[in-house]
């Protein structure tokens, strides 16, 4: 793994963070031009809660440190990064209020760590991609086989749509490192052809492992369908939608979903369609919902930082805690990044995430106003034995109301 695709990795993890979640729509209203690391807060009025810190990376890349630290052990495991964590002096608490913004295999993955026992998610997700992938390119400059990267995947959850997608993403990322190719359409249609012969392979390892070998079938034959799809000249965003809905229960409206299946094709379309466009980066951003992973998956492709400073020029000057960011890509990209070199630059990383809660929590104590609730229509206090009254009168026969009248007539006449 060379220095520029680190350092490309953490800007776009920067640059996209503040805008994820967002709908497609809400960002076309606020915000006309895209020039750089974006400060969301005028958006976000009516949800600050929301906010994400401008120009700050994210658990994406703190993650990616921290496996930089594990990665050539052989074997990897999850008590290796138990390790790492036992040589710390955070609580548990602290240690998992470090990693700024992380989603839920990402959450579930810190938890892990500090409690090895417990599963991995069982849900898969686009995080599990970049992990497995990332954890490959650090490991090895040779691609690795079908086994290798569905062991590495396991650390973070045990989906077979994950599991595929991420032997297929990974060959895909090679094989641009050397050589960028004019369509990652065919290269996608070309590696779900090599996956099937790794699989005689594979298949008896997941068996193993719990995972059922006839559901990884299935997740292959749903992206060689994918790769027709994008092979073909009608790919868009709803064809790769509606394939990817028919494979699962959820209703699926946009290719921004947090699933595999949906985003590595859209991605690889993506990069297709608009990598020549001279705003490469700022039309996914303007795709809505999960835009944070399908950047870092379109850069991870196309590792060429010059597409980024043709956009938005040298954003890495504005990067927040860009010399120690510098240092330590250099010290991963040397194979020397240690233990040690970890924890000091997470000591400085715990001061960023604690800034970053107490920005949070005054723009929200300052952002969202709640309305003041409406005072309900005063009523006329009755008192207990006006109550009753009222309803002994309602109760009252036509003759019980004829009798009362005549006896207050007969005493009205008495007084005088």
């Amino acid at each position: 793994m060379n220095y520029t695709f680190l350092e490309q990795f953490i800007l776009l993890d920067a640059l996209s963070s503040p805008f994820q979640g967002m709908g497609r729509g809400h960002i076309a209203s606020h915000f006309k031009i895209i020039e750089g690391f974006t400060d969301t807060k005028e958006a976000l009025k009516d949800h600050p809660e929301k906010w994400r810190k401008s120009g700050l990376y994210t658990a994406y890349s703190q993650t990616l440190f921290l496996m930089a630290c594990c990665a050539r052990k052989s074997g990897l495991s999850i008590s290796d990064f138990h390790d790492i964590f036992e040589q710390g002096s955070l609580s548990q608490e602290e240690w998992k209020g470090v990693f700024r913004y992380p989603d839920r295999i990402t959450a579930t993955f810190v938890e892990r760590i500090i409690r090895p026992e417990l599963p991995s998610e069982g849900v898969g997700g686009t995080a599990a991609v970049i992990y497995s992938v990332l954890l490959s390119l650090l490991a090895s400059k040779k691609e690795s086989s079908a086994v290798e990267m569905a062991r590495r995947v396991l650390l973070f959850t045990a989906d077979p749509c994950s599991i595929v997608g991420s032997i297929i993403f990974e060959k895909l990322v090679r094989m641009s490192l050397n050589r960028v190719p004019n369509r990652f359409a065919s290269e996608f249609t070309a590696v779900c052809q090599r996956c099937e012969s790794a699989f005689d392979e594979l298949l008896p390892w997941v068996f193993e492992n719990g995972i059922d070998p006839l559901l990884v079938e299935k997740s292959l034959s749903s992206y060689k369908k994918m790769a027709l799809i994008l092979e073909s000249g009608e790919a868009s965003e709803s064809s790769i939608v509606s394939l990817a809905g028919s494979v699962t229960k959820n209703s699926i409206t946009r290719a921004t979903v947090d699933m595999p299946l949906a985003m590595i094709p859209f991605a690889v379309y993506c990069v297709d369609k608009d990598r020549l466009s001279g705003s490469f980066v700022e039309s996914m951003l303007r795709y809505g919902g999960n835009v944070q992973q399908l950047i870092l998956l379109t850069g991870m492709l196309v590792a060429d930082t010059a597409i980024i400073k043709e956009e938005f020029g040298n954003l890495t000057d504005a990067l927040v805690n860009k010399t120690k960011i510098t240092a330590v890509i250099k010290e991963v990209v040397s194979g020397r990044f240690t233990d040690k070199q970890f924890w000091e630059f997470f000591a400085s990383e715990r001061k960023l995430s604690q800034k970053c809660v107490e920005e949070l929590k005054s723009i929200c104590k300052h952002g969202k106003k709640s309305k003041k609730p409406t005072k309900p229509k005063k009523t006329q206090r009755m008192s207990i034995e006006e109550k009753l009254s009222q309803h002994v009168v309602s109760s009252w026969t036509k003759m019980d109301k004829a009798r009362y009248k005549k006896e207050k007539r007969h005493v009205s006449v008495e007084e005088d």
